[in-house]
């Protein structure tokens, strides 16, 4: 707006007011003022205004398209974020099945081994599917806390530390 206001004629009343105290006393001597007049016509400055006008209009539109791509930018970030906790929570109920079943496989064997239905390394393979589903859980839970970190961190959010 600045820019485009001096594409129109402008005109200044300068002035000037000065005080000076010389030693006759008379008053008309003490005060003298001065007003002259500036008039800025913009017809003959070869387009240089317009030009800064352009310039000044296509700074505006670079700053708002910079704006307008980091809002993009965060809201992808928390996007990906969401999906990233959705897909993380479906799969943490999917481990909490599995080991479900691997805890009930085990007890099973467990029992039939010390019945002696069962041998000693079918228990320690059920063992070891228990133990391998229970650290999926815990990764996955781990992944869950670092992807809402990230979801905080695109939001601008800071999470206090628990005292």
């Amino acid at each position: 707006g600045v820019e485009e206001a001096d594409l129109y004629p402008s005109l200044r009343f300068p002035g000037q007011v000065t005080a000076r105290a010389l030693a006759s006393g008379n008053p008309s001597e003490i005060v003298s003022a001065s007003l002259s007049s500036v008039l800025d016509l913009p017809f003959f400055d070869g387009g240089r205004r317009r030009a800064e006008v352009d310039a000044q209009r296509a700074t505006a539109e670079a700053a708002t398209a910079a704006y307008r791509s980091a809002v993009l930018n965060v809201l992808l970030e928390v996007e990906n974020a969401l999906i990233l906790i959705e897909a993380r929570q479906r799969q943490l109920a999917d481990f909490n099945e599995a080991v479900a079943r691997a805890e009930s496989a085990y007890l099973q064997l467990d029992a039939l081994y010390r019945e002696g239905l069962a041998s000693f390394i079918d228990v320690l393979d059920a063992q070891r599917n228990l133990i391998s589903s229970r650290e999926a859980v815990v990764d996955t839970q781990a992944d869950i806390s670092s992807a809402t970190i990230q979801l905080y961190a695109s939001l601008g959010l800071r999470v206090e530390e628990a005292k």
